[in-house]
């Protein structure tokens, strides 16, 4: 058991800095919620059910990420792990775009598209990498 605890010692015990990435995720998921509610209070939409449920899956996803992270790297899927993140992390900043837009705040309409490329591009790459190991069990 104390192994097991040793990995998440001596990943968190390093600098944020060391796992910028994963850093990024968390601040970038926090930001999110924070944004989200704002959107709901200034566009007179908020409703505790809504809130709630945002605030649970996100959380959900930030504690899968903060137990799972540590050990992947570990077994060396650090490259993995961090392409995952990648994509969570454009996930999120084209929420926190359209949640800045309908908050009032103007985005460049070529951030917005380029967001969009890039988002449908790793979701081809995943769908692609996802076919060809159906592939493989037939």
């Amino acid at each position: 058991m104390k192994e097991f605890l040793g990995v998440y010692q001596d990943f968190y015990a390093l600098e944020f800095v060391d796992h910028w990435l994963f850093t990024l995720l968390v601040f970038v998921i926090l930001f999110d919620i924070a944004l989200g509610m704002a959107k709901g209070w200034a566009t007179s939409t908020f409703k505790s059910s809504v809130a709630r449920k945002g605030v649970v899956s996100h959380g959900a996803l930030l504690c899968m990420i903060v137990a799972i992270y540590p050990w992947a790297t570990e077994l060396g899927f650090g490259g993995l792990t961090d392409t995952v993140l990648v994509f969570f992390c454009l996930s999120y900043v084209a929420s926190i775009v359209g949640n800045l837009e309908a908050l009032g705040i103007p985005i460049p309409r070529t951030l917005k598209e380029k967001l969009s490329e890039e988002i449908k591009s790793k979701d081809d790459v995943f769908n692609s990498k996802e076919k060809e190991k159906e592939n493989d069990f037939k």
